[in-house]
């Protein structure tokens, strides 16, 4: 797991337009997800009405876990230690197996208008037979919640738990 666009603190002003300063991400980087990625970004923008701005690099493809605020120095090192700390965990929940992932309909972010969007991307419709990917990512969330990284409140807002505190369905 990885903390992508590590940046210094936002200002109160800019916390207040753009609650979230960070996020948990899996990063998907073998080849062949790459030549898919690609080939499907080929697509979707060769079929129009989508800016080339909003194509993600296949490099950064990943799935995204969680959105943090992180509002100092400190409380970023203390998410960057539990991730190290929970790194061994992760792994060890894996057993060595690859998470095997079905990607189902594509959405925009921000949803609305195709002129605004600058992200495309698809849910993740199908996590492996087990439901490893969920509990791997409850896992993981556990543990930000135990350090108060994130909070419950935080989580209901993004739609990743339901109000009994599960993960809620993608």
């Amino acid at each position: 797991a990885t903390t992508a666009g590590r940046r210094a603190p936002a200002s109160s002003a800019a916390a207040a337009v753009n609650a979230y300063t960070h996020f948990v991400s899996l990063p998907l980087a073998t080849p062949a997800i790459r030549e898919a990625a690609a080939a499907l970004q080929a697509r979707v923008l060769a079929a129009g009405g989508v800016e080339e701005a909003a194509r993600v690099r296949v490099e950064r493809l990943h799935v995204t876990v969680c959105m943090l605020r992180l509002e100092s120095e400190e409380k970023i090192e203390e998410a960057c230690r539990v991730l190290e700390e929970t790194q061994g965990k992760l792994v060890g929940f894996l057993d060595g197996k690859p998470l095997k992932l079905r990607l189902g309909p594509l959405g925009t972010f921000p949803e609305g208008s195709t002129s605004s969007t600058r992200v495309i991307y698809a849910q993740v419709s199908d996590a492996d037979v087990q439901g490893r990917l969920l509990r791997f990512c409850q896992l993981l969330i556990d543990e930000l919640l135990a350090r108060r990284i994130t909070s419950t409140r935080s989580l209901r807002d993004q739609k990743i738990i339901r109000d009994d505190l599960t993960m809620a369905p993608t």
